[in-house]
Formats: C-alpha cells, sequence, structure tokens
C-alpha cells in the first residue's frame, strides 16, 4: 500500500551493505500520509487486515522477512513477485515514506484493494503469504531473493549475541552470503 519512489538516503541498505551514512531522509508528504493511515485504521476496525508493518526500515525486502519470522514461534513462507521499472535495490530496499505491506484473507484482498484506492491510497496485491511454506521469495524482473525463513530468523535473532560473542565478522558474513542479489 503506498507509492515506492525508491528512496535510499539515509537507509540501512547505504549503511549496511555500502557503509554509507548518507543523502537525504526520505520525503514526507502529510497529506498523503493522513489519507493512508485514515485508510489502513479502518480497514483494521473493520478486520479485514491481519497485519501491517511500514517500510520506513530496511525497505519492501526487510518488512517481508521481518513480517514472515514474526516472533519465531510460527513463521511464515511467502511468495512475492514485485514489477516496477524502479532499479533492484531501489524497489526493494528503498525507504519511501507512506508505504505498509499488509496482510488479509484471500477472499477479502481485492475489497481491500478497493478500500485503499477509494481513499486515494495506491495500493495492490504483490503476493500470498503462507504460499511457499517455509519459504522466503522474493521475485523482481532481474532477480531474486530466495531463502528457508528458517535461515532468516536464524539470521535475525541471533544477531545481537554473534556481535556480543565478539565475532562481528561472522554475522557480517552470514548477512552477505546468505542474502544476495
Amino acid at each position: 500500500v503506498g507509492r515506492n519512489t525508491g528512496e535510499l538516503g539515509g537507509s540501512e541498505y547505504l549503511k549496511v551493505i555500502h557503509g554509507l551514512v548518507a543523502g537525504d531522509a526520505p520525503e514526507l508528504d502529510l497529506h498523503n500520509e493522513k489519507a493512508l493511515q485514515q485508510a489502513l485504521l479502518s480497514a483494521i476496525r473493520t478486520g479485514t487486515v491481519h497485519s501491517a508493518h511500514d517500510t520506513s526500515e530496511g525497505g519492501l525486502a526487510v518488512a517481508l522477512a521481518e513480517s514472515c519470522i514474526g516472533d519465531g514461534s510460527a513463521p511464515l513462507g511467502l511468495d512475492v513477485d514485485v514489477m516496477d521499472d524502479l532499479p533492484t535495490e531501489q524497489l526493494l530496499f528503498g525507504e519511501s515514506q507512506t508505504r505498509v505491506i499488509v496482510s488479509c484473507a484471500p477472499e477479502k484482498a481485492d475489497q481491500l484493494i478497493t478500500h485503499f484506492t477509494d481513499a486515494g491510497v495506491p495500493a495492490s496485491q504483490i503476493g500470498i503469504v503462507g504460499a511457499r511454506k517455509g519459504q522466503f521469495r522474493i521475485g523482481t524482473a532481474s532477480s531474486a531473493i530466495q531463502d528457508s525463513v528458517a535461515d532468516l530468523a536464524e539470521i535475525y535473532f541471533n544477531a545481537i549475541p554473534r556481535r556480543m560473542d565478539g565475532t562481528p565478522e561472522a554475522v557480517d558474513a552470514l548477512i552477505h552470503s546468505e542474502v544476495s542479489l
């Protein structure tokens, strides 16, 4: 839900992958943000939305991964295809504001999309939760990220303990080897 403008300035992607803290922060349009938040709150109140996660820290790929991992007790699979004219890095890791990924029952997807578009908020279905039992896949026109949710959860939940054990190189190597474009 919302529009991806591919903004990478000040992003986690620039910091983690390129070691840069640079660029302008993503632009925020308060009018559009208000429209999205009102439409989202309305959809939550009616019970249409099962989950919602913003994309402000790490972009679409990170938000989807965090949503699949959850608290680690019942990880969900995911199959997503995102087609856009943006370069892959901007498409997956852009931190454009006024964007949220939401999930709903499959039979409610069209209704939810209509709800947002009627409120002036762009929305589309990009994938299916649980479609790939225990597997995480995001496809773009030029690449795909694919791994088991269990492997992603291992990275996610053990990064800090590994750093505290004095093995930051191991964490960095794990992050860069497991998930690559």
